[in-house]
């Protein structure tokens, strides 16, 4: 029994590490888009959906999922570590924003960059409807995309 156990732990760890990666990679094109836009000098949430699509459509090359797979590593190491520390840190200076979900849909906003990859995000965008998926994994990052985007009145 505890060798199907720890195997389904395995296989746990290994779905969250890669999603971590996932994400990590994601992050860093938001951060690109968000370098290549002239008006923005803080990421939003137009420039990590942006990140999304473009993770989703274009594969990671193989040294975006060295680097990701390290950092998704680095996470999870960091998050046992916390479980295994009794010191709670609290930092009062961190103040979140207020956000209020739009009433009115808006399309997803774009720069103008002329990069491969800011060239290859509004490709993406643009055929993002018609991506199909056929890896269950895959299927629902594409679907939280789109709830993410039905959800804050964002069209693309």
């Amino acid at each position: 029994m505890e060798i199907v156990e720890q195997k389904q732990d395995d296989a746990i760890h290994n779905i969250i590490k890669v999603f971590l990666a996932q994400m990590n990679s994601a992050v860093k094109i938001s951060e690109i888009i968000m370098t290549h836009t002239e008006e923005d000098n803080e990421l939003t949430g137009d420039h990590i959906i942006s990140g999304l699509i473009y993770r989703l459509m274009i594969p990671m090359t193989d040294e975006d999922i060295n680097d990701s797979f390290n950092t998704a590593d680095e996470i999870l190491n960091g998050l046992e570590d916390e479980e295994n520390s009794e010191e709670e840190e609290s930092d009062e200076s961190d103040e979140l924003e207020e956000y209020e979900i739009p009433k009115v849909s808006r399309k997803l906003k774009t720069n103008s960059c002329e990069c491969d990859i800011c060239k290859k995000v509004r490709e993406c965008i643009l055929k993002y409807d018609t991506y199909e998926t056929y890896d269950p994994l895959v299927t629902r990052f594409k679907d939280s995309i789109k709830k993410t985007c039905i959800k804050h009145n964002i069209y693309l």
